[in-house]
């Protein structure tokens, strides 16, 4: 057989054996279910289904050259080995499958066996080898089972245009719903057709990385949208024969079902791919993120140029991404689908946006693999092959209407609201948990949808992003319930659209407690009891505002009814907008924490939300409270932090003003921000700039604290750094020199601070060439760091590599290799 798609006009013959001596089947019902499910579609005309009652086992060869079937469909008994056919009295006669399968090896027509017997699994791959495809099942077999199989792959084939793998699946799918009858599909074991998807659960050892629903909006009452799932699977399943790149874009307007349908692929696939990479596609961040986390938990490694010590570091996130790229690139590993979701914001050759998303330049380079797309953006889907995903049909509105309400359909009203909501899926699924919750019907929903439109529409003229008003109103009436039920829910749903959508948790809260506004007494209550928390997200969780990830103790916010909260109910809150701002700020964390920089990605979502939403506001003096400047400094900490220098630069800086306004500008604060403008100058290679700033945080300092005191003395050891970058090797050993006697003067010679200078004065005669002195420096920064640290502390590490080089340089090799080999090993070692 060269081919898996039928052979039009088509001829099923069905063989039926139920003999009386064993358990009676619904053998006649099946076939009139079948014929009245073909007659009702495009191409009934065009297959033929022929029976043969109670077969006898002499009756096979003659009904096969009589009728020369496509398809052979087998309904009755089956055993190990054999499948049961009926003799001259009735009763059983046991058929050898090898017997059988020679039989029909004759029929040249012949494109596919369906074995509708218990326990036929082992029989399959005979048929299978002799024919091209069988389909059969992998146990016993309820009655109705079969029966609803039959109906759904029979149905599927007449209305044309689906292969017999594309009918499997759609009846398999059908029967996953509510059967137990497990079903397989098993082709010829050395003439495979082409482009036949792999529907093995194998996956190179190498490659195979576990899905995970981590985070997912995933819907429990998903309804099943046949097109745009085969539409998936035509263009995105790994085949045998692939040749190039899968692509598919599913686009549409938010909230119409595009991510629940990608996770239904996702779910349903999961053991044809080898690996699913879920990438949250809202900015060039999150998908940095999600690429960056999958990659942890897959163990690929990062490739890194730099040395020893630099793996103490945080790691790069721009690293670990193209570390996972170039892990999908991999030779042997094509059998991966990687899902960009909510992909809204690209790039743009006339505009400058930070957060925009060139999707291209995250692809991985090799030809192979599977990419899947969900955008709003219609103009996306010229990258690929592409679905619009349009409303549900009625039928399909009406299922998920019923189950998200619990309430049967009755008369038209339910046919009226679904109607009225315009078949939007999102806004179904919460009229449906509203009805549910409030024991509300269909005309009572309806008339309070008008009233709140109404009103509504009066009230918020910047809706100007929706045309349908079904969707913000739908939301309305679940607020005001909301907030009747809680204030503090209503409340904290309007702080939320200040905050990203996805991953607000309590942690979130709890340690942005300080930048709490002391007036917002709900928000500090929320933020210092976990209990209280956790009874607010069950109040927003019960109307479907919100959706709870368990493994991360998070929550998040579809993406649609976030645009909603900022459009309406969070509209023109400053008070709210500030306090987001504050909160983020205090949760930044200081370098001393463990791992910090986790935390700092996890942030950056809500720091990027928080830096749009002032980019907005006009009134900028809103921003001079000493929480708002103190939350813009930590901001530009966490964009340096994770080398985004235009962003930080730009906190710094709105920061610096502010604090120059509220407290002057030689206040300690104020210094503190001049200060980390001029470490980000320097990281930038802006040295002009960054003396500058160093030089002016010095003489405030000095002004302030005088010439001794500590934060004084680091400003002047940031300065030899500067100076020894820029080659000014006087003005640098005479920085180091003086923050040297300061350090030694207040801390004493053997504090790290002080250590930390001398190996600073060590690396800079160093690169003079005065060894002796260099040695000299080294060697106080070893004995020093060895005692107050250990031997095999990081810094100490370091002093021992540093020495290493000296070494080196000197041509003293077997006294450089005793250094270097110490470094390795307690790198190796911590």
């Amino acid at each position: 057989m060269q081919d898996f798609m039928p052979q039009w006009p088509l001829k099923v013959l069905i063989l039926s054996s139920d003999p009386r001596n064993a358990d009676r089947l619904r053998l006649a019902q099946e076939h009139r279910d079948l014929q009245v499910a073909i007659r009702g579609t495009r191409f009934a005309s065009s297959l033929e289904v022929l029976n043969e009652p109670s077969c006898r086992y002499s009756d096979i060869t003659a009904a096969l050259d009589r009728i020369d079937p496509h398809i052979l469909h087998f309904s009755g008994h089956g055993g190990e080995d054999v499948l049961y056919f009926e003799d001259v009295q009735g009763t059983a006669k046991a058929v050898q499958k090898q017997a059988l399968a020679r039989v029909l090896r004759q029929q040249k027509e012949l494109q596919l066996v369906i074995l509708n017997a218990c326990f036929s699994l082992e029989q399959g791959q005979a048929f299978a080898d002799a024919v091209g495809l069988a389909i059969v099942s992998g146990g016993s077999i309820l009655d109705q089972d079969a029966i609803d199989f039959s109906r759904e792959f029979y149905t599927a084939l007449g209305y044309g245009q689906r292969s017999y793998i594309e009918a499997f699946e759609r009846a398999k799918s059908a029967l996953e719903m509510t059967g137990q009858m497990k079903v397989h599909l098993l082709q010829r074991g050395t003439s495979q057709a082409q482009d036949v998807p792999v529907y093995s659960s194998f996956a190179p050892g190498g490659f195979h990385v576990q899905f995970q629903l981590t985070g997912l909006p995933v819907a429990g009452h998903f309804v099943g949208r046949d097109p745009e799932m085969e539409a998936m699977e035509r263009h995105l399943l790994p085949t045998k024969t692939q040749t190039g790149r899968k692509m598919h874009i599913l686009y549409g307007l938010g909230g119409i079902g595009k991510t629940q349908l990608a996770i239904a692929h996702a779910r349903k696939h999961q053991h044809t791919y080898s690996a699913i990479l879920w990438v949250n596609g809202n900015s060039r961040d999150t998908v940095l993120q999600s690429l960056s986390v999958f990659g942890r938990r897959a163990g690929v490694d990062v490739v890194s140029e730099s040395t020893a010590y630099a793996a103490r570091r945080a790691p790069d996130m721009e690293a670990e991404v193209a570390a996972v790229l170039r892990w999908l690139a991999l030779e042997g590993n094509h059998r991966w689908l990687v899902i960009f979701d909510n992909v809204d914001q690209t790039v743009r050759s006339n505009e400058e946006n930070s957060q925009a998303l060139d999707i291209v330049s995250f692809l991985p380079p090799a030809d192979h693999g599977s990419v899947l797309i969900t955008t709003r953006l219609p103009s996306l889907g010229e990258m690929g092959q592409s679905t619009e995903v349009g409303r549900l049909t009625l039928d399909q509105a009406l299922e998920l209407l019923r189950r998200r309400s619990g309430l049967q359909p009755s008369g038209d009203d339910m046919t009226k609201l679904v109607k009225r909501l315009g078949y939007l899926p999102l806004a179904l699924a919460q009229a449906g948990t509203y009805m549910r919750v409030t024991k509300t019907g269909c005309l009572k929903y309806i008339e309070l949808y008008k009233a709140s439109w109404s009103q509504l529409a009066a009230e918020t003229p910047r809706l100007r992003d929706y045309e349908n008003g079904s969707i913000q109103t739908t939301w309305m009436i679940s607020y005001e319930y909301v907030r009747q039920d809680n204030q503090t829910a209503g409340k904290l749903l309007q702080l939320w659209a200040y905050l990203d959508h996805r991953d607000v948790w309590y942690q979130l809260l709890h340690r942005g407690y300080d930048g709490c506004p002391k007036e917002s007494s709900w928000l500090q209550a929320l933020a210092g009891s976990e209990i209280g928390f956790k009874r607010i997200m069950k109040s927003l969780l019960a109307y479907s505002l919100i959706e709870s990830h368990r493994d991360r103790e998070s929550y998040s916010m579809h993406p649609v009814v976030h645009d909603w909260c900022a459009e309406t109910i969070g509209w023109g809150q400053h008070d709210l907008m500030v306090a987001a701002l504050t909160i983020v700020g205090a949760a930044v964390p200081g370098h001393s924490e463990t791992e910090y920089w986790l935390l700092e990605q996890r942030l950056l979502p809500h720091v990027d939300r928080c830096v749009q939403q002032i980019d907005d506001m006009k009134g900028l003096h809103r921003l001079e409270s000493a929480e708002a400047v103190d939350a813009l400094h930590n901001l530009g900490i966490l964009y340096a932090d994770q080398g985004k220098h235009v962003e930080a630069e730009k906190m710094y800086r709105r920061a610096l003003d502010g604090k120059e306004k509220a407290w002057g500008a030689e206040h300690i604060s104020t210094l503190g921000t001049v200060n980390n403008l001029a470490v980000l100058y320097k990281s930038q290679g802006k040295m002009a700039e960054a003396e500058a700033m160093y030089i002016r945080a010095l003489k405030g300092k000095e002004k302030v604290w005088g010439a001794e005191y500590i934060s004084t003395l680091d400003t002047v050891n940031n300065l030899g750094n500067l100076y020894s970058d820029q080659g000014k090797i006087a003005e640098a050993e005479a920085m180091y020199i003086r923050a040297l006697k300061g350090y030694e003067k207040v801390w004493g010679a053997e504090h790290t601070s002080t250590l930390d200078t001398v190996n600073n004065l060590g690396n800079l005669y160093s690169n003079q060439g005065k060894i002796a002195e260099a040695e000299a420096m080294y060697m106080r920064a070893l004995k020093g760091k060895e005692k107050a640290w250990g031997a095999e502390h990081i810094s100490t590490l370091n002093t021992v590599n540093n020495l290493g080089n000296l070494y080196s340089d000197q041509g003293k090799m077997a006294e450089a290799e005793a250094m270097y080999m110490r470094a390795l090993k307690g790198y190796e070692k911590v």
